[in-house]
């Protein structure tokens, strides 16, 4: 059900499938103090367990970004508003994870496409659920009494601003270079 090798130049190339290591790559894309080529060897080589030949760097690339998007389009994850940080909310994913499935993430090692699945999955009594509803919500749905309440929940489980405008230009160069627009 979930992908385990990718077809790179006719081959088949087994992918480092854990969660963990997609964490890694995520990271590394958001790391501004280093090249986009940088950045695109490093995920491809913390995925495939190697780095290519200069003519191959494009389709293994092309592959590790079909993986870390879950096989979806650019497009289809940019619909959705950035509501959670795999880092910043860390502590809410592993509570969720153990309310809502009995894992424990420190000890347990996932396919990255499970793991995006069960975030997803959770239910809307758990942590994470609720932190992402909060940081989501419309402050006008809530009667006038609740709204000041709502809008201190707001600033306070806010995701933090992780670039300077410079940075933010690198990075979302790199963004646009992964959904090859």
């Amino acid at each position: 059900m979930y992908p385990k090798y990718a077809n790179i130049g006719g081959e088949k190339k087994a992918l480092n499938t854990s969660y963990k290591t997609a964490l890694r790559c995520f990271e590394t894309i958001q790391n501004p103090r280093i090249s986009d080529y940088e950045r695109c060897l490093g995920v491809i080589y913390m995925l495939f367990g190697e780095i290519p030949k200069a003519d191959m760097v494009q389709e293994y690339f092309e592959k590790a970004v079909y993986y870390l998007q879950c096989g979806q389009t650019k497009a289809e994850q940019d619909s959705k508003p950035a509501d959670m940080d795999f880092n910043y909310d860390r502590k809410y994913i592993n509570a969720s994870f153990m309310y809502a499935y009995g894992i424990n993430l420190e000890e347990t090692d996932l396919h990255f496409w499970q793991y995006i699945e069960l975030i997803e999955g959770l239910p809307n009594d758990c942590i994470l659920s609720q932190v992402r509803n909060i940081r989501t919500c419309d402050v006008k749905d809530y009667a006038e009494k609740d709204r000041a309440k709502i809008k201190q929940l707001k600033r306070e489980l806010a995701l933090p601003i992780r670039f300077t405008q410079e940075e933010q230009e690198a990075s979302d160069e790199f963004e646009r270079l992964l959904g090859g627009e």
